[in-house]
C-alpha cells in the first residue's frame, strides 16, 4: 500500500493495491500495523491521513508512514486534528523539499498536537467518526440508487422494455415497435420525439438591466446563475 491509496476519506484507487506473500511481509514489516493506527502520507500530497480500522496485514510502501498513539491521546482524536485546518496548518510548516514539499519522520516532533483531556478526546472523535460513517452509508445508498435508476432507465428507454398493460415487459412481450426517422431507429407504437419547446412553453429568462434602478429594491427575488 502506498501514498496513492490514502486518503481523507479512506482507501482509494483499491484496484492499485499490490499484494504480497508472507515472507516479503515479515521481511519488510519489522513492526506490525494495527487496527487503530493512523496512516499517514509523506508526500504528493502530504498529510493525507486515515484510521487504520481493519485487523489485516499490511505492508507501508512509498511515501507512507504508520502512526500508533501513546496514553495520552486518542487516535481516532488525533486523526481528526491532523485533518483540521490547524493540524494540516501544522503539517505544512514542516514540509520540506525543493521538488516535491513533503515530511520526513525526523521533523514528527515539530508537528504540535493541541488536545483536550482523555474523556473530552473520546466524546469529540466517536462524534466525528459516527457523522463520517453515517456520511459513507449516505455515499453508498446514493451510488446503489443511482445505479438502479440508470438501469432501470436503461430498461425502460433504452430497451423499451417498460412494463406493458399486463405487467411484461413490452419488447420482450412482442410489443409494437414503428421505426422513427429522427432517431433512426425503431421506438414504441405511439411514442414520438419532440423538443423541449414541444412539450413545454418557455415563460421568461435572463436578467433585468441593472440600468434601471426601477427594476430593483422592491419584494420579489431575482435567480440568476453565475458562468465560472
Amino acid at each position: 500500500m502506498s501514498a496513492n491509496n490514502v486518503k481523507f476519506s479512506g482507501l482509494d484507487k483499491l484496484e492499485s493495491i499490490n499484494y504480497a506473500d508472507e515472507d516479503l511481509y515479515r521481511k519488510w514489516m519489522k513492526e506490525e500495523v494495527k487496527k487503530g493506527d493512523l496512516l499517514l502520507t509523506s508526500e504528493a500530497p502530504s498529510g493525507q491521513v486515515m484510521l487504520w480500522d481493519s485487523d489485516e496485514k499490511i505492508v507501508l510502501s512509498q511515501r507512507l508512514y504508520a502512526l500508533r498513539t501513546n496514553s495520552t491521546i486518542d487516535s481516532v482524536f488525533l486523526k481528526y486534528y491532523l485533518q483540521s485546518p490547524f493540524g494540516q496548518k501544522e503539517i505544512f510548516r514542516n514540509n520540506s523539499g525543493s521538488t516535491v514539499a513533503g515530511i520526513s519522520a525526523k521533523t514528527f516532533s515539530n508537528i504540535l498536537v493541541r488536545h483536550p483531556e482523555m474523556t473530552a478526546q473520546k466524546k469529540i472523535g466517536c462524534l466525528l467518526y459516527s457523522i463520517d460513517k453515517k456520511i459513507d452509508c449516505n455515499n453508498r445508498i446514493n451510488a446503489e440508487l443511482e445505479a438502479m435508476a440508470k438501469t432501470l432507465y436503461d430498461y425502460w428507454f433504452v430497451q423499451f422494455n417498460f412494463p406493458d398493460t399486463n405487467g411484461k415487459p413490452y419488447k420482450f412481450s412482442g410489443g409494437k415497435m414503428v421505426y422513427n426517422a429522427t432517431l433512426k431507429r425503431e421506438i414504441p407504437e405511439g411514442w414520438r420525439d419532440s423538443s423541449v419547446l414541444g412539450v413545454a412553453d418557455l415563460l421568461g429568462g435572463g436578467t433585468p438591466t441593472k440600468k434601471k434602478p426601477e427594476f430593483w429594491g422592491g419584494g420579489h427575488s431575482v435567480f440568476y446563475t453565475h458562468r465560472c
